[in-house]
């Protein structure tokens, strides 16, 4: 037992705070709850996930399929991924809807090294 009166063998790993580049940019999302489809927003987002908006409580216990499309140089670049919810806001609406962070699960390669580069092109200026 450890001073805190723990066993000692409880393996405890904190979640990574390790920061990524964050792109404070608009970014249209699409995001599904059961069979539906719905609109969003995301505020920011980096290659780890996003902070986006959502019309509707979001199921916490469940993965959250999205749609992200990034507009660049009159292209839309769409990719798919799988979230998992990792806060909420304390406070029920902001800008028309309830805020959320979200954490990617799932992406190929090349989108997330596509999303690499659209932030830092974008954070260049």
């Amino acid at each position: 037992m450890t001073n805190a009166g723990k066993p000692a063998d409880l393996d405890f790993f904190p979640l990574d705070r390790t920061r990524s580049a964050r792109l404070r940019h608009a970014i249209e999302i699409d995001y599904q709850v059961g069979e539906n489809w719905q609109q969003g927003l995301a505020e920011d987002i980096s290659v780890k996930g996003l902070r986006g908006v959502f019309e509707r409580p979001l199921p916490e216990d469940a993965l959250i399929p999205l749609r992200i499309y990034l507009h660049d140089r009159g292209r839309i670049h769409r990719f798919d991924t799988n979230a998992e919810i990792i806060w909420k806001a304390r406070s029920r609406k902001i800008r028309g809807g309830l805020s959320y962070g979200l954490a990617f699960l799932t992406m190929k390669d090349m989108d997330k090294a596509y999303l690499r580069t659209f932030i830092s092109d974008h954070l260049k200026g």
